[in-house]
């Protein structure tokens, strides 16, 4: 067993992934993007998240987007990445992917497009966490993934070794404030 203890806070810029005209990752306009995130001294990153449009990206993309922003944010800002996907098991290879190439974390997401009952949900992070070596945080994002987690559900998979963290993006902010008090804070 392990546990990851955390000391992230305050702001995390999530960065858009630059794409050229014929739909390909452009390297030369990621850079300039972290760049100038880095100068607007966020707390940390977040690449291939949401705004990372991560779902339109193959897994050798998403690779080459962590690779680009580890080298281009240096070691002491903060880095999370997204290694949410359809299938498990290509989230396992990115958050492996993630934790030898730097990541400091992870966000994860049910797989989107599957209709999970609360026990497979748990089993979901449970196993995520045994297979990835990074701290995890459970990202809600109901827009993508068709489901809202209850604030239960939520405190029972912070429960697991190596999940530290939720990012809610529920589109409610009174249930992001309930789930807030509902967690501790």
């Amino acid at each position: 067993m392990r546990h990851h203890h955390c000391e992230w806070r305050g702001y995390f810029a999530a960065a858009p992934t630059p794409f050229d005209r014929d739909g390909a990752l452009d390297p030369v306009r990621l850079r300039e993007v972290l760049a100038w995130f880095v100068s607007q001294r966020p707390h940390g990153l977040v690449v291939n998240g949401t705004t990372g449009e991560w779902v339109t990206q193959s897994v050798d993309e998403r690779r080459e987007v962590l690779e680009i922003a580890r080298a281009s944010v240096g070691p002491d800002l903060p880095l999370l990445v997204g290694i949410s996907s359809i299938r498990p098991d290509d989230s396992v290879v990115l958050g492996r992917h993630a934790a030898e190439g730097g990541a400091d974390g992870a966000l994860l997401t049910i797989p989107p497009a599957r209709w999970l009952r609360e026990d497979e949900i748990f089993d979901f992070y449970a196993a995520m966490a045994r297979r990835i070596p990074l701290p995890l945080l459970v990202y809600n994002v109901p827009a993508v993934v068709g489901f809202d987690f209850p604030t239960e559900l939520l405190a029972r998979v912070l429960t697991i070794d190596g999940i530290v963290g939720v990012k809610d993006n529920t589109p409610s902010g009174q249930r992001r404030i309930a789930t807030l008090r509902g967690l501790g804070g």
